[in-house]
């Protein structure tokens, strides 16, 4: 099939200026932008926006980062917003500068939590750039953005930990980035396979089950999309049999919850890690419902990161680890650390929803997903959400524990459980995908009552809330990267797609 390329480019001078400051160490001043406003460019019906910020955007007096510091940058912020009814691909192009002389394999890039060095992407042959003179291109990032989608791309950069000082002395990597769309459906890429199933305009009713257990109206199984902090995901709801989600990846079975908004995809593995595990083994405090507790608030603006380094995860923000979280890390280790398994999951996000939904902060406290998907009296019942809400307990102030985390492997939120079909009043039917004869853990706060923390989770066809020091399955969730790759397979549960 032929593709038609639109190149659209903006023009982005990110100087990473390395001076010495001692005998010993050496900063530098990292994203300047020299474009300022906003600019919006309309070609046909794809839009892109570059969100440039108009104050200079640095970082003074740093030093080489490791990856968990490098994902706690300002991002440079792309969006893109698919106003045609067909898919759009897409590549992300970085020009190094012919006037570069910092050595490409000491640039780390991010695109979304997907992590890579400047000199490991691929060299692509583009177009000229008015005004630049590339000395290398190279595609940092690919994706496909479905019919009326809108997408937030953060680029971050950073020089690798391991720069030594008379390799990053006096030098400058300055880069422009152009975005390539493609329309067309000639790629391999795991994202254009699943919206090529075609994505549903009906808006299901979250209240009862899918597939429902008797004649109720619904929307019906397939794929369909919701808005997220990032922009828009699509995700599958409904009956194993008719949807294509299933997944071979590191010698393991998964299901694809969503596409989510920054392109990268959420997937939850089959079925449990054969070991269960406590949500936390304390209870008798409201913070055990977070992923992590007595630490620094975890926000939109300020995620906490558990950085995977040399076969250790580390909290960006400091706290206790759950009980979960520990027992999650630990099968990541012996599952998923491969180089080529690892390098295709990306840092996604996940919410832990501490959110105060109505109670009393010092008696029984029901949180916000217990709101929206509980109780029948709430205004926003049977509103689930893909947005997370920012931790704050009944007086505004940013609790400290729970909240928005850039994770390797966290869990599915109680939301996310009701998107895809499994409902806290009805049920679903054991057809649904998600369906499992055994309770098993979500990451979604549900109430503290009686001197008892409790979590939502998956409990056969329905959701439930259980108290944290209860023994359940674990299922594992990830996110690959928005780029990856397939070698072979639909989707259904006799020819699961197999991750290249």
């Amino acid at each position: 099939m032929t593709k038609k390329k639109r190149t659209i480019f903006i023009s982005i001078l990110v100087l990473l200026i390395i001076v010495v400051i001692s005998t010993l160490s050496y900063a530098y001043v990292n994203k300047k932008f020299v474009q300022q406003n906003a600019n919006v460019h309309n070609f046909n019906c794809f839009d892109i926006e570059y969100a440039e910020e108009v104050e200079e955007i640095m970082q003074l007096n740093s030093y080489p980062q490791t990856d968990g510091q490098g994902l706690e940058n300002k991002p440079y912020q792309i969006t893109i917003t698919n106003k045609c009814d067909y898919s759009v691909s897409y590549d992300v192009i970085m020009h190094k500068s012919n006037t570069s002389n910092l050595d490409e394999q000491y640039v780390k890039v991010s695109v979304d939590g997907n992590i890579k060095k400047y000199n490991e992407a691929p060299s692509v042959t583009t177009g000229s750039v008015i005004g630049f003179t590339p000395a290398i291109s190279r595609r940092i990032s690919t994706g496909v953005l479905g019919p009326q989608g809108k997408r937030k791309l953060n680029i971050r950069t950073w020089m690798d930990e391991n720069t030594s000082e008379s390799a990053g002395s006096n030098k400058t990597f300055d880069f422009k980035v152009t975005i390539e769309a493609t329309v067309g459906n000639g790629s391999n890429l795991l994202a254009k396979a699943i919206l090529n199933q075609g994505v549903k305009t009906e808006i299901p009713s979250f209240s009862m089950g899918e597939p429902p257990t008797d004649d109720l109206e619904s929307a019906g199984s397939g794929l369909f999309k919701a808005e997220d902090d990032d922009g828009t995901s699509y995700y599958f709801r409904g009956d194993k049999n008719l949807i294509n989600n299933y997944v071979y990846f590191a010698s393991h079975y998964w299901r694809i919850v969503r596409i989510n908004g920054d392109g990268t995809i959420r997937l939850i593995l089959d079925d449990n890690t054969g070991s269960n595990s406590a949500f936390n083994s304390d209870y008798n405090d409201r913070k055990y419902v977070g992923f992590t507790y007595d630490n620094n608030a975890c926000t939109k603006e300020n995620a906490c990161i558990s950085e995977y380094k040399n076969s250790t995860f580390t909290n960006s923000n400091g706290g206790t680890n759950s009980t979960i979280k520990n027992a999650l890390e630990t099968w990541y280790k012996s599952n998923l650390t491969g180089d080529s398994f690892n390098k295709k999951i990306a840092y996604g996000t996940y919410c832990n929803d501490t959110s105060f939904g109505s109670g009393d902060e010092a008696g029984t406290l029901y949180y916000g997903a217990y709101e929206r998907l509980a109780n029948s009296s709430s205004v926003s019942y049977g509103k689930p959400t893909l947005k997370c809400p920012e931790p704050k307990d009944a007086t505004g102030q940013m609790r400290t524990y729970g909240g928005i985390y850039k994770l390797k492997i966290g869990l599915l939120t109680a939301d996310e459980m009701n998107y895809a079909g499994l409902p806290y009043s009805g049920s679903a039917s054991s057809n649904n995908y998600l369906y499992k004869s055994y309770y098993w853990w979500g990451l979604s706060p549900y109430y503290f009552y009686s001197s008892y923390a409790h979590v939502f989770g998956g409990n056969d066809v329905y959701l439930s809330g259980n108290s944290v020091r209860s023994t359940s399955g674990v299922r594992p969730v990830i996110n690959l990267t928005s780029d990856t790759l397939i070698t072979s397979g639909d989707g259904s549960t006799n020819s699961a797609f197999e991750v290249e």
